[in-house]
């Protein structure tokens, strides 16, 4: 038997809506891009990351990829996203 310490639990309000599955699939997709997500029945919704995140998230994969090697990641097949479409790698 799991015993959960009940002060852990992440409860929401008794105002805030809760969505069944059905109500979540027939949602209008938002038209800004934002992620929505259903937990335990509420709804969260999170802004499309900017510009700088992006950029970011280029970087690390570059930094990524140079450090694997190109042998390492044509044995396995790793793929890192549109970024790279083109990009000769090192080795």
């Amino acid at each position: 038997m799991i015993v959960v310490d009940s002060s852990f639990l992440i409860n929401s309000s008794p105002l805030v809506k809760t969505y069944t599955l059905d109500e979540f699939f027939a949602l209008p997709e938002p038209k800004d891009y934002s992620k929505m997500e259903l937990i335990n029945g509420v709804l969260y919704i999170s802004p499309m990351p900017d510009w700088r995140h992006s950029n970011i998230i280029e970087k690390l994969n570059f930094l990524l990829v140079t450090f694997l090697g190109k042998k390492i990641l044509e044995e396995n097949c790793i793929l890192l996203g549109p970024v790279f479409k083109g990009l000769k790698l090192p080795g």
